[in-house]
């Protein structure tokens, strides 16, 4: 795998209940920061909606990628590990979806 990566951070799960208050709660820390994420899970619908909540909270989080990802894909998964650093996953239940995405670690 490459040293440089276009994330330093995906948080896959984004639009869920669990990983919609991580995406705010790390919208507020990482905003204007040099740290670069993205918000990752089944529906780019869904993800466009998460990134206005963050961008109405503030507007430098406009710029947050989303990424379509599915732990029923291992190619999409495996796309989605090649762009980042490290992977905040939210997806459950863990059983059933961790596993397809540390393979595509």
């Amino acid at each position: 795998m490459s040293g440089e990566r276009a994330f330093d951070l995906v948080l896959f799960g984004a639009t869920g209940f669990t990983g919609g208050l991580i995406a705010h709660y790390l919208g507020k820390r990482l905003a204007g920061t040099s740290l670069r994420w993205a918000i990752a899970g089944r529906s780019k619908e869904k993800l466009s909606k998460v990134r206005r909540a963050l961008e109405r909270e503030d507007e430098r989080l406009a710029g947050v990628e989303l990424i379509e990802a599915s732990s029923d894909d291992p190619e999409s998964l495996r796309a989605m590990a090649r762009r980042t650093r490290a992977i905040m996953t939210t997806v459950g239940p863990y059983a059933r979806h961790g596993e397809p995405l540390v393979a595509a670690c």
